[in-house]
């Protein structure tokens, strides 16, 4: 059974198991909540080499944006904000994920974020259901692959996550997470002072 982040539920959690595999040019795995904050450090152990790094964060746009983005119009396509931070160094991120602004961001149930490399453009990012995925973009497929090894992962054929198994009988729900009155908002509100900016708004999938 799949251990879930805290901003999420899923009643078919027992039908999923960490696993990984490639298609596309593109690693996805589920991963373990427990485990996904490890992932993000093993993916930083072996990116000193190509610093400068950046961080990218995607989150729902709020309800006045909705409206201003459909000219006051019934919404009916909801959308996206993606975030991003360049020159971080590797030391900077780590320690970014053992605060509690990298829980609140890993257990999100809203939102996604990851880190990459301008140098290598190898990049990782967690997504809704703890299904994670790394993009070589050109770079080093087995880079990606080796994490997930040294974590004990398995690798597989083909993966089933959480998108597969929905149905009317078996939702699932994604929710903010927040603790002592932050969240994901308050982060990159946060971000904004180190120079975080909003890059484009994106239509949901």
């Amino acid at each position: 059974m799949l251990e879930l982040i805290k901003g999420a539920s899923f009643d078919g959690a027992d039908r999923l198991k960490e696993e990984y595999d490639v298609t596309d040019n593109a690693v996805y795995a589920n991963v373990n909540a427990g485990k996904i904050r490890a992932v993000f450090e093993a993916f930083l152990d072996g990116a000193a080499d190509g610093e400068p790094l950046f961080m990218f964060i995607e989150a729902p746009c709020n309800i006045d944006e909705e409206v201003t983005i459909s000219c006051g119009e019934p919404v009916e396509k909801y959308h996206r904000n993606v975030y991003y931070l360049d020159g971080i160094r590797r030391s900077e991120l780590l320690a970014f994920l053992k605060s509690g602004a990298g829980d609140i961001l890993i257990n999100d149930g809203l939102s996604s974020f990851g880190i990459g490399s301008f140098k290598t453009h190898v990049e990782i990012g967690k997504y809704k259901y703890n299904v994670m995925t790394g993009y070589p973009n050109g770079g080093d497929l087995s880079f990606l692959t080796g994490i997930f090894d040294g974590l004990g992962i398995p690798r597989e054929k083909r993966i089933t996550t959480a998108w597969e198994l929905f149905s009317d009988g078996c939702p699932g729900e994604s929710r903010k997470y927040s603790v002592g009155g932050q969240d994901v908002y308050t982060v990159i509100s946060g971000l904004e002072q180190f120079g975080m900016y909003k890059a484009e708004t994106r239509e949901e999938k």
